[in-house]
Order: C-alpha cells, then structure tokens, then sequence
C-alpha cells in the first residue's frame, strides 16, 4: 500500500485528474530506513524486479538521506542519486520512524522544459532579427534610392543637360525637390 501511494497508483485508482495526467518518466519517490535500507521501490513491483530482487538489500548513502540521518534537516537540491545518476530531488524526514522520504527526478526531465524554452526563444529571436534586417534593408532602400536619382539627375542637369527630367514619385519632400530641380531646368 505504502508504494501505490508513493508511486502515484493509489491516487490513479482512485480516479484523481492529476492521476490522469502525464507522468514524468524518471520521478521517483521512495522511503529510506534508519539504516539507510529502500523499503519502497521508486518503481512499480513488476519494474523492480527488473532492477533487483530484494530492494530492501538497495543501500541509499545520498545527500538527502545523510542530512536527514544525521542532522535532521530536509533539502532541496542537485546530487547523485542511488544509481549515480545526476538527480534534483527534494527529502523529508519521519523522526519517530527515523525514516527520509525522497523524491527526486533527472536533471535532465527536470530542466527539459527550460531548455525547450531556450530553443523556441533563440528560434524567435533570430526569426525577429532577420525580419528587423530586412525590414531595415527595405526602408533605407525606400530612402537612398530616390536620393540616388536625384543625385545622379542633378549632376546631368549640372553638366549642361537641361532637357533632363528627374523623375522621382514618392509623394514626399525628396519628390518635391526633384519638381523643384525640374523646374530650375
């Protein structure tokens, strides 16, 4: 009974939504005695067969059953699980039975969700920065290309030829000062 309630079964079977949701592949809850013997499984029975026979020979000497054995005290925090695995993982401690709960999941399933994050955010930014330099290319091109015509239209007007019209139509001030130019010729 102690492991369906730790692992999440008991809550299933009893019809609870947040049993329905998905579950986090590499969470684990499992209690610890005062002798730093498991005796629940962080895996469902038929999967810790697979893992050992006799879980209770399984020897957890991890940070959080160390602080809580010897100084009482629950953390939160990154460490090396039972298995040697890189794990975030948070305890408690059950004084009268000299017990620590643990629950605790990979670094890795932990900070997935950040790291998906940074990639849809890196993806985004680059998406907007690319639209910031073509947008920008566009607009200054908007901008130097009728300054370039009226440039180039001064300099033949300038050089005698006074047939030469500027044509520029871009409904602003460049566009006035091509009339003007025309005019002057």
């Amino acid at each position: 009974k102690l492991h369906d309630i730790l692992s999440g079964e008991f809550q299933i079977a009893k019809g609870a939504i947040s049993g329905r949701e998905s579950r986090l592949e590499t969470l684990a809850t499992y209690l610890v005695d005062g002798q730093k013997r498991m005796l629940t499984h962080p895996h469902k029975l038929d999967e810790a067969k697979e893992h050992q026979e006799d879980f209770s020979a399984i020897v957890v000497d991890t940070l959080p059953v160390e602080k809580c054995l010897k100084e009482r005290q629950e953390i939160v925090a990154t460490y090396l699980n039972y298995l040697g695995s890189r794990v975030i993982g948070a305890s408690m401690c059950i004084a009268k039975r000299n017990w620590t709960l643990v629950a605790e999941m990979s670094v890795d399933e932990a900070f997935a969700s950040v790291r998906e994050m940074q990639r849809k955010s890196v993806a985004l930014a680059s998406v907007f920065g690319v639209l910031i330099v073509v947008s920008g290319a566009a607009f200054s091109l908007t901008i130097t290309n009728p300054i370039k015509k009226l440039h180039h239209g001064a300099e033949i007007i300038g050089g005698g030829n006074l047939a030469y019209r500027v044509d520029i139509k871009t409904g602003d001030e460049i566009e006035q000062l091509a009339n003007e130019f025309n005019s002057m010729a």
